[in-house]
């Protein structure tokens, strides 16, 4: 195949070099290279000027975006492509026409209108090569689409066999990264483009030299504002041949592919992808410490830095909104092309348009000021200069308008401020561009010498010490801040190794998703021998065809059958139940529902028996078998001829047919089931090809056959009930099928087992790695004392390495317990030591701290830190001194200390009883 494939391009290759090889096409490739000379050597200075500020902005853009966060690429792509298509079509503005100079042709470029942004390019060329993109981008739409189909993860449906994206090919996910990426840019472009055909625009017209009526948007000498010779370019086109009806089949094909389903794609990734609070409960979570907490905005951002998400190919598309305005890069999508279309379609009422565009960016600027979509108020400041920037842009173009305002002597300062606007735009939206860079802001910082302290626990950071430091839970600040950096570090990979600290993030994780009342009740639950002899069965049953008639997840059970998928998370124990003919589904941590559960399964009457039967059913998938089955089925058949009459006005004599029910025998079929698969749903059919039958028909009389018909026949038609219930046809199905089923029952019901028992060593290797009670008796107690410690690690750890941490890590842990003994020993220092540490973990980046007096004075790992050594105001003033880091109003300013010492002061004091 592969060389006939070969032989097949080497000829056709053969064959266009032979085309090429002509004398017309040598003469249109030396025009081509005559015209592009003339270009470059009649427009030398300008091409330079362009390209030298375009390979600038490019190698710019490489530099930074590796560490500038992308949406603030897409907030200036945006920007540009929405203000380059106002320098584009609203011509009649001279403000913007003065102004096209560098913004416009700035504009231009992001939103690819080469032939504004280098009018000499022959305009064909430029449509011809939007054309070409149209083409790769419904191809790529349809490629992305198909690479991302089934690969969505629904992590509560699949269970144990759910893949994420962080387990996928990173080609794979490279690949989706950069393609939805490249259609997120030339969406605009190529929408325009496709809304110009459809409207015989004037752009449209003149590339191809049909626009002998179409008067262009520059005002020619025919050009009167109002006039519209639309309909008379339409039938200008309908002259060209099947040039223009290919061109519009092209456009109707964006317009379907690329307008309407791709942002629709994104918007389906989006809400597929995003992060939510837990599984069971989309709006809350549980805490570092295991705590049920509402899922704030400041736990999504954390949860998008997360492995799970970084490795997403569709992060990008929600990461830097708030969590309720996932999908405001879609609505930015939409404004853009409602804006265009009108600036498109009405070209001929350039006022109108400009008064409803700029009403409809004042709504949506409105709307966006109110709402602040994004997380970071950086961004939000960016897109609100943009907003700014193009309802100003508007208001200038229709006071610079003719047909609006006559501003005679006055024109020119209308264009001097716009052009004085966009400058001014783009040095700000540069600036917050640069001012994420993380060296860029750490740098203002440092200059501003402007301290931050942080809530743990809320997620907050700010530079008012007193509304932190008055918000503090100093228990658990201290054990977030001493407790766990320790055993975090420790469970390292500079600790004790990569594996045990994936299997250390996954812990945490669990906990963050169940709580630790779970996780208290699974070794509570543990210690009675009932509830054990119930989690052994459960994992016995563990698998497919498990029956459950109970409570699920939204109240209402909808599922038929009540059977489906059923599968045990180990810790903290509990059981899910997925239904197969529903989306019903069941978190099951209530030890008696579990109970309920086994017994109806476990028990050896009806529900046994369908059990039975759907198992002996999964072991027929593919099997041929004996069977016959008869139905009446709706054919549609020649039937004579008949003659009619053309348009030409002469009789011609067709072929009729006629539509007949004719009842259809089928004889030898194959049965699809799920086999042994493992995903929910359970679909059984009989498939044949050697369907008989006859029928009179009904204009000729004639007796027609019909032989090696196909047929599906559906599980009800062959006696298979949702529920699998024994029927005189599916008994007979299965005395047919005796000698299939019974050899091959044994080998479905040995791949189940071989499953759970794959599962279980899973389970034992993660335990050996890092046993699960870790979480629960160390690193969420920090009261646990030395001794009960070092005999947790000896009695409950199995691993070598995490064996030994007590005595590889005797002198750190003797350090540990020694500072939080001596914080606790007093409130007033439980605020110190938090205070100080907050102060550090915030701030240690900046220049001023990472001078030796100041390290030596503030940072927790030094012995002569003041974070060990609480002193009154007048000591800390005196301790303080030399190291740069005491001032009156930046770095540990007087209100910082102010708020220290109140804190402090309050702390004092006993509480009452």
């Amino acid at each position: 195949f592969a060389d006939t494939m070969q032989q097949q391009a080497g000829l056709a290759l053969d064959q266009v070099a032979a085309g090429l090889d002509t004398a017309e096409w040598r003469d249109k490739l030396g025009e081509g290279l005559a015209r592009a000379g003339g270009i470059v050597f009649q427009e030398a200075d300008l091409v330079v000027v362009k390209a030298g500020v375009g390979c600038f902005a490019c190698c710019s853009a490489i530099v930074t975006m590796w560490e500038c966060p992308l949406i603030k690429f897409e907030i200036l792509r945006d920007f540009y492509q929405i203000i380059g298509t106002y320098f584009s079509y609203l011509g009649l503005s001279q403000a913007l026409r003065d102004a096209r100079g560098f913004f416009g042709n700035l504009g231009g470029i992001i939103a690819l209108d080469f032939s504004f942004v280098f009018p000499t390019i022959s305009a064909n060329i430029v449509f011809i090569g939007l054309i070409i993109a149209s083409f790769l981008c419904i191809f790529l739409v349809l490629t992305v689409n198909q690479m991302t189909k089934d690969k969505h993860t629904d992590e509560i449906r699949e269970g144990h066999e759910a893949v994420t994206w962080k387990h996928r090919s990173k080609w794979l996910r490279l690949g989706i990264w950069v393609t939805v990426n490249f259609l997120m840019t030339m969406y605009l472009p190529i929408s325009i483009m496709a809304l110009k055909i459809l409207s015989c625009h004037p752009h449209y017209m003149h590339s191809f030299g049909w626009g002998d009526l179409c008067n262009n948007l520059d005002g020619g000498p025919a050009y009167k504002p109002g006039e519209d010779h639309r309909f008379e370019c339409w039938s200008k086109c309908s002259q060209t041949g099947g040039l223009h009806h290919i061109f519009t089949g092209l456009a109707l094909a964006v317009l379907g592919w690329v307008t309407v389903v791709f942002p629709l794609f994104c918007g389906r990734a989006v809400l597929q992808n995003r992060p939510v609070g837990s599984k069971e409960d989309p709006n809350f979570c549980y805490d570092e410490d295991g705590n049920r907490v509402p899922y704030t905005d400041a736990m999504y951002k954390d949860d998008l830095l997360r492995d799970k998400y970084q490795s997403n190919p569709f992060t990008f598309l929600f990461q830097g909104y708030e969590r309720r305005f996932a999908l405001y890069k879609e609505f930015v999508m939409l404004v853009k092309l409602i804006t265009s279309m009108l600036l498109v379609i009405l070209v001929h009422r350039q006022v109108v348009v400009a008064i409803t565009v700029l009403a409809i960016n004042v709504i949506f600027s409105g709307v966006s000021f109110a709402t602040r979509p994004f997380i970071e108020s950086t961004d939000d400041l960016m897109d609100m200069c943009a907003r700014v920037s193009v309802s100003l842009t508007l208001v200038l173009a229709l006071v610079s308008m003719p047909d609006l305002v006559d501003l005679g002597d006055a024109r020119p300062v209308v264009s001097v401020i716009m052009l004085a606007l966009q400058a001014l735009n783009l040095c700000c939206m540069v600036g917050l561009l640069l001012y994420s860079l993380s060296w860029v802001k750490n740098k203002v910082k440092e200059f501003r010498a402007v301290c931050e302290l942080d809530d743990t626990c809320k997620h907050t950071l700010s530079t008012d010490p007193h509304s932190v430091v008055a918000g503090w839970n100093l228990p658990l600040e201290l054990r977030h801040r001493v407790w766990h950096s320790f055993w975090r570090r420790v469970m390292s990979e500079d600790g004790v190794g990569k594996e045990v600290e994936e299997r250390f993030e996954e812990l945490c994780e669990l906990a963050r998703e169940k709580g630790v009342n779970r996780v208290r009740d699974h070794y509570r639950n543990a210690k009675d021998p009932y509830q054990l002899q119930v989690r052994q069965r459960c994992l016995h049953l563990e698998g497919v065809d498990v029956y459950w008639d109970g409570r699920v997840h939204d109240g209402h059970n909808d599922s038929v059958s009540h059977f489906g998928k059923f599968y045990v998370e180990h810790y903290p124990f509990h059981a899910v139940f997925v239904a197969d003919d529903s989306d019903d589904y069941a978190f099951m941590h209530d030890p008696k529902e579990l109970a309920t559960l086994v017994e109806k399964n476990l028990d050896a009457g009806h529900l046994a028996q369908c059990r039975h039967y759907r198992k002996i059913l999964r072991s027929l998938n593919g099997t041929a078998c004996y069977f016959p089955l008869s139905r009446p089925e709706q054919r549609r058949v020649e039937d004579g001829t008949e003659r009619t009459r053309g348009d030409d006005g002469e009789y011609h004599t067709t072929t009729a047919y006629s539509d007949v029910t004719v009842t259809l025998t089928y004889t030898n079929g194959i049965i699809t089931s799920p086999g042994t698969s493992l995903a929910h749903g359970f679909k059984v059919t009989m498939e044949y090809l050697d369907g008989v039958g006859q029928v009179e028909l009904p204009r000729t009389g004639k007796m027609h056959f019909f032989t090696q018909e196909k047929g599906i026949f559906e599980a009800a038609e062959i006696g298979v009930t949702p529920m699998c219930e024994p029927t005189p046809l599916l008994n007979q199905l299965f005395a047919n099928t005796r000698q299939q089923w019974e050899a091959q029952l044994p080998a479905v019901t040995q791949f189940y087992d071989d499953h759970r028992r794959k599962l279980q060593v899973e389970r034992d290797t993660k335990e050996r790695t890092l046993a699960s009670s870790f979480w629960l008796y160390v690193f969420s107690n920090d009261g646990v004392s030395r001794k009960d410690l070092d005999a947790y690690f000896e009695n409950h750890q199995f691993g070598e390495g995490v064996k030994a941490i007590p005595s590889t890590f005797k002198s750190d842990i003797d350090v540990l317990y020694l500072r939080l003994d001596y914080a606790r020993s007093d409130p007033r220092i439980m605020l110190w030591v938090v205070f100080w540490s907050s102060f550090w973990e915030c701030n240690h980046k900046m220049k001023q701290l990472q001078k030796k007096a100041a390290r030596d004075a503030v940072d927790p790992a030094q012995r002569t830190s003041v974070v060990w050594y609480p002193a009154t105001r007048e000591k800390l003033e005196e301790r303080l001194k030399g190291t740069g880091l005491r001032r009156k109003n930046a770095l540990l300013s007087d209100k910082m200390i102010d708020a220290l010492y109140a804190a402090m002061e309050k702390a004092s004091v006993p509480k009452e009883a």
